[in-house]
């Protein structure tokens, strides 16, 4: 039975060996399994998705304690202020830890990229939302 696939399994070179492949076709090897480089887990890229989760959570803290402040404190204002503070404060801090850690991890040949990725773009949003929402007001206040 010729295929057109290379020879017939029926048709076997006298004195030949089968060779380790589909069963049935003799001259046919399985390409050898050449293992690629080490994979594994990206310490770094964990490292920066767990910061960059973090961020977000503060950042979503940070939203719900501006609306429950006003109701808290007579001098929302005043408080509030030194509470966003510190809060970018440490979303910096915290995206500048997921940036670094997911260029780390983006770097590692042979690793897995997707945690790095996801880390370092949440770690950059953070510290770009942060720097913008401690600008953003002395820009305002300059313009006017």
């Amino acid at each position: 039975m010729d295929t057109g696939f290379g020879p017939s399994p029926d048709r076997q070179q006298p004195g030949s060996q089968q060779q380790f492949g589909h069963p049935g076709q003799p001259g046919y090897s399985a390409a050898a399994y050449q293992p690629g480089p080490a994979t594994g887990s990206n310490s770094a890229g964990r490292v920066a998705l767990a910061a960059g989760i973090l961020v977000v959570l503060i950042g979503l803290v940070q939203q719900l304690v501006a609306y429950v402040m006003p109701a808290l404190f007579s001098n929302f204002f005043d408080t509030y202020q030194v509470f966003a503070l510190i809060v970018s404060g440490a979303s910096v801090v915290i995206g500048l830890v997921a940036v670094i850690a997911g260029g780390i991890g983006l770097m590692a040949p042979g690793k897995p990229k997707g945690a790095a990725g996801a880390g370092c773009a949440l770690g950059a949003w953070a510290v770009l939302g942060a720097l913008i929402g401690l600008l953003g007001p002395a820009i305002m206040t300059g313009l006017t």
